[in-house]
């Protein structure tokens, strides 16, 4: 995808675990959020939050929480 030139670029996911919880959903890509940050933005998706690879410390360890509202 490419993004506009707008700065409203937005994809969202959402994800399920088995044993209930309920169904969460969050922005994987907002182009106001990860635009200069990550050209090729990688994840790791638990149950508590979704978190974002962090060049600089080599790690998923920017984390952010679900989008308030569930599908």
């Amino acid at each position: 995808f490419r993004a506009n030139i707008f700065f409203t670029t937005r994809f969202f996911c959402s994800f399920e675990w088995p044993g209930g919880g309920g169904i969460h959903w969050f922005d994987i890509y907002k182009q106001n959020r990860d635009y200069s940050i990550c050209k090729n933005c990688e994840w790791i998706v638990k149950s508590l939050s979704p978190c974002r690879f962090n060049d600089e410390t080599k790690a998923y360890d920017v984390c952010y929480e679900w989008n308030k509202s569930k599908v």
